[in-house]
């Protein structure tokens, strides 16, 4: 199965594994998605925001996939209203991780792959 949510009946001897894990205001938690995990019920009256951010590296042989991230880097074509707040910021200098993620170099061989702004 991949994706989706999976209702574990409450009798289920997994549940026995079940740990919440507690951590402050504004903490940042990773995990590999393919672990099973869920949150537990908001117990007071602040209200909790949740941001879910994915990420798979570029395929070094999809052209199409990683021409698009490199374009969306370099002309920050993610939205309209992201160009409005970038207004007046200057182009982000990226480490070689960075240059990985976006898609400017491999994973598997290190080297810089060919953009069209460069």
């Amino acid at each position: 199965m991949c994706g989706g949510v999976v209702n574990v009946p409450e009798d289920d001897p997994i549940r026995n594994e079940i740990k919440q894990i507690h951590v402050r205001k504004g903490s940042f938690i990773v995990w590999d998605s393919r672990l099973p995990h869920g949150n537990f019920p908001n117990e007071n009256d602040q209200f909790r925001i949740v941001q879910y951010i994915t990420f798979e590296p570029p395929k070094d042989a999809d052209n199409y996939e990683l021409t698009n991230r490199i374009n969306a880097f370099h002309m920050r074509t993610l939205s309209s209203k992201a160009d409005e707040q970038l207004i007046g910021f200057p182009e982000p200098k990226l480490t070689e991780l960075g240059e990985k993620i976006v898609g400017l170099r491999s994973w598997k061989t290190n080297e810089r792959v060919k953009s069209d702004f460069e």
